[in-house]
Formats: C-alpha cells, structure tokens, sequence
C-alpha cells in the first residue's frame, strides 16, 4: 500500500487571505489563528493512487490576498471504478422529491409551492484529498465541493460555502452564505448577519450577540439559539427558536 501524498504551499504574501477552494470528495479544515502567512496542506487518503495523483496536479494560485486550490477530477471511468455511480432520491410529504447525481457538473433547480427540488451532477466525482488550511487573522473562505466536508476553527470574517452533500460545520463568522443538499450546516457563533439553505439538511446556528440569519430548507429543521432575528422557510421541517 501506497503511503499518502503530502504537499504544503506557504502564501508569498503577508497578512489575510481569501482561501478559495474547490474540491469534490475529502475533507476542507480551515484553521484562523495568529499567523503571518497562510498556509494550505493537502494529503491523500493513504493507498489511494487517485489522491495522490490529484495532490500532485493540484494548482495554486497565488494574487496576494487570493489564494486560490483547485484540486482536479478523476476521469467519470476512474471514478465509477472507485466509487460507483452514486444517485439519491428522498421522497417526503407533499409530493416533493430530491435528487441528486454526484460527479462534475452542478445544477440547482426549484419550483416553489410545486412538487420538484433538485440538484443534477453528472460525469466524475473526483479522488479523496483532504486539505488543511491555516491562515491569519481576518481571512475569509470560498468552498465548493460536492461531497467533501467543511469544517473551521477560529472567528472567518467571510465564508461562502457551496455543497451537495458534504458537512458544513463553522466555528466563528461574521457573514456566512452556505448552501447544501442534503448536508448539514452547523455555526457554532454567528456574530454577524448570515445565510443557511439545504434541502434534507439540517441547519443549527447559535449566537451570543444579536444578529440576523436568514434560513432556509425543504425537509431539514431549523434550530438556532441566542437573540438571533431569525427569518425561515421551511416546507415540512421543523424551526425552533430557544
């Protein structure tokens, strides 16, 4: 078995970045902390030859306070090999189906008070990379990805996610746009005005400051906690307010 590919890149410039990220499957750990250059670490899954391979071809682009990983697919041959074509359906009350397809391309779909929620990936779903980023103070994040996970640690100032049906767990932020699927949004402390939409995900957000969240979802709950304004949608989840 092949040990794990590792490779850590260290930004050319001093201070906050905006770490832009896009992957499809593995994980995202994005660490703010008291540091003067970021700093982005990306590792495949040990004996996964596909993972290393994407480690390898991995691009960074680096624009001073841009900081840019795209970390590329596998061919939709590969991946059918590794992980199988992969479909979800989830049916609910009312009619309403969700649909999801894993593998390159994105789409969204909505017919508001009709019967039809979806998202539509077709072509590879990509190798596992996981990916660790530390970066200064006053960073902010953009993720895509399509199953991976995201997790912060640290206050994000910015954090716009995008997921069909990886994890979105958020330490601290003061403005977070977080879309998903069927993956569950979690933000331990909002200190400022943010938004959360799933479709059979889960959206929890606690605040110790008065603040603003806008939610939204078709089949997941809705709970936050603390003085949050809260304005929320949902079709047959349900939303508490504690």
């Amino acid at each position: 078995m092949n040990a794990p590919k590792v490779t850590t890149y260290t930004a050319r410039e001093y201070g906050a970045v905006t770490l832009d990220v896009r992957v499809n499957v593995g994980s995202v750990r994005v660490i703010v902390e008291d540091r003067e250059y970021a700093e982005v670490t990306l590792t495949s899954a040990d004996g996964n030859d596909a993972g290393a391979r994407a480690v390898e071809r991995t691009t960074i682009d680096d624009h001073g306070d841009h900081l840019a990983v795209r970390v590329p697919n596998l061919e939709a041959s590969t991946a059918r090999q590794h992980f199988g074509g992969v479909t979800q359906v989830v049916g609910h009350n009312a009619g309403i189906v969700v649909g999801v397809v894993y593998g390159d391309m994105v789409s969204f779909g909505s017919m508001s008070g009709g019967t039809v929620v979806g998202a539509v990936v077709t072509g590879g779903v990509g190798p596992l990379v996981d990916i660790v980023a530390r970066l200064p103070l006053g960073s902010s994040l953009l993720a895509e990805t399509v199953s991976a996970s995201v997790g912060t640690g640290g206050a994000l100032l910015r954090a716009v996610v995008e997921t069909v049906s990886g994890a979105v767990h958020l330490d601290t932020v003061a403005a977070p746009d977080l879309s998903t699927v069927s993956g569950r949004i979690t933000i331990d402390r909002l200190i400022g005005d943010g938004f959360a939409k799933t479709i059979s995900g889960g959206i929890t957000v606690a605040a110790t400051d008065r603040c603003h969240l806008h939610a939204e979802s078709v089949s997941g709950s809705i709970r936050v906690t603390g003085p949050i304004a809260l304005s929320a949608h949902t079709v047959s989840g349900r939303v508490l307010n504690y």
